[in-house]
């Protein structure tokens, strides 16, 4: 499983997080942690492998329980790309209100199922120096 950090010079952090299909239940399941004065999540991409995501009917990001992205299972299949701009169901900015907040997965009607993976990149500008974003 991949968990990643890296930050550009734009004042953008990036975080990464791998998710299995068949870990996806239909109850939010913590996968990052913000921590500190605030975070604005400024981008969502979700990229599947050669496999892809199976199960669910929808796949539903939340920030401190306020959903900001959800797009339709049907079309992580194999090789996907998702981001903000066309997700099926919804995709937008969000900002996650100070102190220690956790940014979920979940997915709708049914668990997911098999062994495919979606890397979840998610672009992150912190409101203070304080704020950071960790993959759990």
């Amino acid at each position: 499983m991949r968990n990643q950090t890296f930050a550009n010079n734009m004042g953008t952090t990036y975080v990464q997080r791998d998710v299995v299909s068949s870990t996806i239940t239909t109850s939010d399941v913590n996968i990052f942690e913000t921590v500190g004065n605030g975070v604005l999540i400024e981008s969502v991409t979700v990229t599947t492998d050669a496999t892809g995501l199976a199960g669910s009917t929808n796949f539903v990001l939340k920030a401190n329980g306020v959903t900001f992205f959800s797009t339709a299972v049907s079309g992580l299949g194999a090789n996907a790309v998702k981001d903000i701009k066309n997700a099926s169901v919804t995709g937008s900015t969000v900002t996650v209100p100070a102190g220690t907040k956790y940014i979920t997965v979940a997915g709708t009607a049914a668990v997911g199922t098999g062994a495919g993976v979606a890397t979840i990149t998610l672009g992150v500008k912190r409101l203070d120096s304080n704020s950071t974003v960790n993959p759990i």
